[in-house]
């Protein structure tokens, strides 16, 4: 993936989705159901941005496994 800004935005249907501010298409798109906005209210947003934090840490530490797995096949 080329480096690019991300973003986190609340699309009109209600969603979260984090997108990359030059493209128009979500990378990841996060729905709470009607129960969990009743229970969540103003504080959605912020725990869809936990959960992308979450998810891009965790993304992180497997790309940086991988690249040390391979990294120790070629020596």
């Amino acid at each position: 993936m080329s480096l690019s800004f991300l973003e986190i935005i609340e699309l009109s249907n209600g969603d979260v989705a984090l997108k990359r501010v030059d493209d128009d298409e979500a990378l990841v798109k996060i729905t709470f159901s009607p129960t969990a906005k009743h229970f969540l209210q103003d504080e959605r947003l912020a725990v869809a941005k936990a959960m992308i934090n979450a998810g891009m840490y965790t993304a992180s530490q497997l790309t940086e496994h991988q690249a040390k797995e391979v990294a120790g096949a070629l020596h």
